[in-house]
């Protein structure tokens, strides 16, 4: 959905406002504002490009946005002491932080896009883990899941979760 561009003559030149819309209902995000040489309205080319270039401008302000929240992920899962696995619906092992790396001893490079029901949980927990991550699932979230874990060399580690379905 588009709306009209604004255009509002002055003495010896024009305004011109085309929105910024943000969402697929055409919430109004802002305006891209340009000041024209003349007291003439825009004819559609011009006001093709001018919407064009506000569509390419709230695209990027956006873009812009989901970078900076992805380097403030990043920095978490990097920083953290906590292990941290983020997963995807199907299970594979997406980010792997650096708690997660010290308190398993898997490199990242070891586990991302595998299942870690191959490698991190025992046997003997698989049908509990599976449950617990279709509950999480389902509900949003799962707090304070107590249960065991495998380290790189064998040893076997008890690790307290919270597992939580982030949904875009």
């Amino acid at each position: 959905r588009t709306r009209r561009g604004l255009w509002e003559p002055l003495p010896n030149a024009s305004l011109y406002a085309a929105p910024l819309l943000g969402s697929p209902e055409g919430r109004l995000e802002g305006a891209l504002l340009l000041g024209l040489g003349s007291a003439t309205p825009p004819d559609s080319d011009i006001h093709a490009l001018l919407t064009d270039s506000a569509r390419l401008l709230y695209n990027a302000l956006r873009a812009q946005d989901q970078l900076l929240q992805e380097k403030t992920l990043a920095a978490v899962t990097e920083q953290s002491k906590d292990p941290i696995l983020l997963m995807d619906t199907e299970g594979r092992i997406q980010a792997w932080s650096r708690g997660a790396q010290e308190t398993f001893q898997f490199t990242e490079a070891e586990v991302l896009g595998k299942n870690p029901s191959d490698f991190l949980i025992p046997k003997d927990h698989l049908e509990e883990v599976g449950r617990s991550f279709e509950e999480a699932m389902a509900k949003g979230s799962l707090v304070g899941q107590e249960s065991l874990r495998l380290r790189k060399d064998g040893t076997v580690v008890p690790v307290e979760s919270t597992l939580t379905a982030i949904h875009d």
